[in-house]
């Protein structure tokens, strides 16, 4: 899954921008190309944080992180096409990255946002998995030593014992 925390789409902003600072009246944030921080008020400007976009699918929506890893997974064997494409074109691409959305409620203009997103993202080199992610895949080829799991086995007997210890003394002095 590619990382998304803290990226918006604002309207009436091209592009795609990283949060700074979220006020109660609008958000300040920054241009991932130009660097330029600026702030948008809330009652001028929608946003929309792409943790919390989904696509719709005939079982359950999909994250657009998710989405967004999918399409880099199958971008070196399938060409993206551009926003700008026909309809049938942008369809049959979508059906190759995800066969299993929803026709209905996912419209040609979700789908040109989202290749116009990615590519926007794959130019700024924003297209990356999360750092637990990576370090997930890191412990999991490391094998874990034998003395580390005794220790800890012996700490939680440790804090059994003396979690029955406080139990019984406070039944015995309730109990006079």
């Amino acid at each position: 899954m590619i990382e998304v925390k803290n990226l918006i789409a604002v309207s009436g902003v091209g592009g795609v921008l990283k949060i700074v600072v979220a006020r109660k009246d609008g958000v300040i944030a920054e241009d991932v190309t130009t660097g330029s921080k600026n702030y948008y008020p809330q009652r001028s400007h929608t946003f929309s944080p792409f943790e919390a976009i989904s696509v719709y699918t005939t079982t359950e929506a999909v994250s657009l992180a998710e989405v967004f890893g999918l399409m880099l997974e199958k971008s070196e064997a399938t060409q993206i096409p551009s926003e700008k494409s026909d309809n049938k074109t942008l369809r049959a691409y979508f059906f190759e990255i995800l066969p299993e959305h929803d026709v209905d409620k996912v419209h040609i203009s979700d789908i040109k946002k989202i290749i116009k997103w990615f590519n926007f993202m794959k130019s700024n080199d924003l297209l990356k998995e999360p750092i637990a992610k990576q370090e997930e895949n890191l412990t999991e080829e490391t094998p874990t030593s034998d003395l580390n799991t005794e220790k800890v086995e012996e700490e939680a007997s440790a804090l059994s014992a003396v979690d029955e210890k406080s139990v019984t003394e406070e039944t015995t002095s309730k109990n006079p």
